[in-house]
């Protein structure tokens, strides 16, 4: 990590106001974030959005049929918590010890919530808006 420390070793339910601020800023400069949301935003001009998927459920340029699309995605689905796993074993997080071990569990605590949320508020907004 950026700090020296482990993935996983720094965690707290009370990191006080200069961490959130610091993690606040850190996210709305990424262009990881804003990016992707610039795009989604672009493509919501003259309905583009609408207009490639029905494009795309048409013509199945990628897989052929909606239904190898599924499939496909169902893999993708299944490898990324693969390679999630993998993830929390591979990365660096303090001596092979009681540490290691405890510094694993919280990072895995923190992504596991964190993808929770997201799916969480992504159906949300879908149900809410009424997309998807």
């Amino acid at each position: 990590m950026g700090n020296g420390r482990g993935w996983g070793q720094d965690p707290t339910l009370r990191p006080g106001w200069d961490r959130v601020k610091s993690a606040a800023w850190n996210t709305a400069s990424s262009p990881q974030i804003w990016l992707p949301a610039a795009s989604a935003l672009l493509l919501q001009i003259n309905g583009a959005d609408e207009t490639l998927t029905d494009w795309a459920i048409e013509t199945t340029p990628l897989y052929g049929s909606t239904r190898n699309a599924e499939h496909a995605s169902d893999h993708i689905r299944n490898a990324s918590y693969v390679f999630f796993g993998a993830t929390v074993l591979a990365t660096p997080s303090g001596d092979p010890s009681q540490e290691w071990t405890r510094s694993k569990l919280n990072g895995f605590a923190i992504q596991a919530s964190a993808a929770l949320l997201q799916e969480g508020l992504g159906r949300g907004l879908r149900s809410a808006t009424g997309w998807g």
